[in-house]
């Protein structure tokens, strides 16, 4: 199986540096090129399955995408598990906004940034676990099959920086060591149970 991994396009909330999760923005015209332009780096793959979050943005920059690409039309599957970290009362808020109304929820955040629940939201070990399982639940509905297949997953930064930890058996720390482009596809392969990463930030390059 031929995993291919997207991040979605660009929103106002990323143009301002703002922390948000579970707010629901569609793409800039910006994001709507970028899905467009990694449409066409990807051009004449066939996907078999296409996995989106519940976000609009996933699901508008994978429609792009395969407008571009070119793929027959392909039934997007919505799993709200792939939806990036929920930040709680952090939604929506630049780091500074957040340090100013929240000092002491932010400074306990910094210390345990792994366990720490913000208000209204999740913590990282809560994300990860999630993610982790909807991983693991889209590769168990392929394993079974006898052909070729590519699968794309459009998703969200830490998203995919879960997943990326998880084929190679990493801890929640090792999330850090991965970061994905919104104009970009990260390519991996997975056979016999052991994953191959092939690309990382492939395609387009236009920023």
């Amino acid at each position: 199986m031929h995993l291919y991994f997207v991040r979605h396009g660009e929103t106002e909330l990323n143009r301002q540096g703002a922390y948000y999760g579970a707010y629901d923005v569609p793409l800039t015209e910006r994001g709507q090129e970028q899905a467009k332009n990694v449409g066409k780096a990807l051009k004449d793959i066939h996907f078999d399955a296409i996995y989106v979050s519940d976000k609009c943005r996933t699901q508008e920059t994978a429609r792009l995408l395969l407008l571009e690409n070119g793929s027959p039309a392909c039934r997007l599957k919505v799993m709200p598990e792939l939806a990036e970290i929920n930040f709680g009362c952090f939604e929506g808020l630049t780091n500074r906004q957040v340090q100013e109304r929240f000092p002491k929820l932010y400074e306990r955040w910094c210390a345990d940034w792994l366990d720490t629940v913000l208000d209204g939201g999740e913590s990282f070990s809560m994300f990860f676990d999630r993610v982790r399982r909807a991983f693991e639940q889209i590769l168990a509905g392929h394993t079974s099959a006898e052909d070729e297949e590519n699968v794309l997953i459009c998703a969200h930064n830490g998203t995919l920086r879960v997943i990326f930890a998880v084929m190679c058996d990493l801890a929640p720390l090792g999330t850090w060591h991965f970061n994905f482009e919104q104009d970009t596809y990260s390519l991996a392969d997975y056979e016999w149970g052991n994953f191959t990463i092939r690309k990382i930030n492939a395609g387009s390059g236009i920023r």
